[in-house]
């Protein structure tokens, strides 16, 4: 799948190809966008012995029954279309069309709709995506 809109910055690119950042992101804008992508980007790759650390360095407020959601992922692959950060001080929304590709009992279904996503400012100045936030918006992948 293609770009997912961020790190238009002078001092950060994005990999179309892995949806990574190469360079630091230059404003809490790309870093909250970014903190999304890494969710599902964990997500997509459920079975890799590092999604689970990885995914919580971007979440906030996992349910209970974490990590069950994310062994149970069937998110294939994902893009992000039209990104729109808006964020205060501590808290913030990212919102974006969405197209994902899930498995479901042998084949694959494409779904695309606008999500929401609620993030916020850690104590540690990161940006994390709110959890609960990711069920309302993507219940298929993230509950």
């Amino acid at each position: 799948m293609s770009r997912h809109g961020i790190g238009r910055g002078r001092r950060s690119t994005v990999s179309s190809q892995a949806r990574i950042i190469v360079g630091f992101p230059p404003n809490d804008r790309d870093l909250a966008l970014n903190a999304v992508v890494q969710v599902y980007e964990s997500f997509a790759h459920a079975s890799h012995p590092q999604a689970q650390t990885w995914a919580e360095r971007f979440l906030a407020n996992v349910p209970r029954d974490w990590p069950q959601p994310l062994a149970r992922s069937r998110l294939r692959d994902f893009r992000f279309d039209n990104p729109a950060v808006r964020l205060g001080r501590d808290r913030g929304t990212v919102s974006f069309i969405s197209t994902t590709v899930l498995r479901s009992d042998g084949s694959v279904v494409t779904q695309r709709g606008r999500v929401t996503a609620e993030v916020q400012r850690a104590d540690d100045g990161r940006w994390r995506a709110n959890y609960p936030s990711l069920v309302s918006a993507h219940p298929e992948i993230f509950r």
